[in-house]
C-alpha cells in the first residue's frame, strides 16, 4: 500500500523529506491563487525529495451535498 498526505502548509526540502522518511510515497497539493497553493519551488522540492505530486482542485466545498457529478464536470472545465 502506498500513503499519501494533503496538507495547505507550504513544503520544503526539509519537510517533504521528513514526511518521505516517515514512509509517505506521494504528497496532495492545491492549484490556485490562494495561501494554500503550491508554486513551481514547491514542486520541485517535492520532486527532488522522491515523493510523486498530485494536485487538488477546490474551490467551495463546506459540505458532502458539493460532492456530485455535475460539480465535478464544472470544476474540471
Amino acid at each position: 500500500m502506498t500513503l499519501g498526505f494533503d496538507c495547505a502548509t507550504k513544503l520544503n526540502e526539509d519537510s517533504a523529506r521528513r514526511l518521505k522518511n516517515a514512509g509517505y510515497n506521494y504528497a496532495l497539493r492545491y492549484l490556485g491563487n490562494s495561501w494554500k497553493s503550491f508554486d513551481k519551488a514547491e514542486a520541485k522540492a517535492i520532486q527532488n525529495v522522491g515523493l510523486d505530486l498530485c494536485s487538488i482542485y477546490q474551490t467551495t466545498a463546506n459540505g458532502s451535498s458539493y460532492f456530485n457529478k455535475a460539480q465535478g464536470l464544472k470544476d474540471g472545465k
